[in-house]
């Protein structure tokens, strides 16, 4: 993962997936999965940074939980993660 400050109030993801991952629909999901997974985390995320997710070949084939973990370690490990007091609630 690459971090960088940005001068917004909020933060900007993004993922690179090159063709070693797979063809177009491989590379594709493993975009849409770690979309999802860094949506469903983006309340924890902190303001001010663009992150660039970089895929392994691992991710093709990885179960979804062990992405969304995989998404909380890197942002903790780059000390933009923030626990929040109250999670939101779905209604």
């Amino acid at each position: 993962m690459l971090i960088q400050p940005n001068e917004l109030a909020v933060s900007q993801i993004g993922f690179s997936v090159s063709k070693r991952i797979g063809n177009a629909v491989t590379r594709n999901r493993v975009r849409r999965r770690l979309r999802e997974a860094t949506r469903m985390q983006m309340a924890q995320i902190k303001p001010g940074w663009n992150c660039l997710f970089i895929a392994r070949p691992a991710t093709a084939d990885a179960p979804f939980v062990d992405l969304q973990t995989a998404v909380r370690q890197l942002l903790q490990q780059a000390n933009l993660w923030q626990e929040t007091a109250d999670p939101p609630t779905e209604n």
